[in-house]
């Protein structure tokens, strides 16, 4: 699937807006950086509800727009 400048413009606009609405803010504790590394109770459930929440906002698992999928985690690595 080819993508636009434009369509591609729209979406960066617009993951950047939903990000800064929805920022989970700082967790309080050590991330993983990898699936691999999560330890605890709490980083699990905290990156399964995130994990929930940009899925239901339509931003994982989306089909057509995989090619896109690294704008969102580039735009929110930049908010955190």
């Amino acid at each position: 699937m080819s993508v636009s400048e434009q369509e591609l413009k729209e979406f960066r606009e617009e993951v950047s807006a939903w990000l800064k609405e929805n920022n989970p803010g700082d967790p309080g504790f050590l991330l993983p950086e990898s699936f691999m590394e999560v330890g605890t109770d709490e980083q699990f459930e905290y990156l399964r509800d995130w994990q929930s929440k940009v899925y239901h906002a339509g931003y994982l698992g989306w089909p057509g727009r995989q090619s896109m999928a690294a704008v969102v985690n580039r735009r929110f690595f930049r908010i955190l």
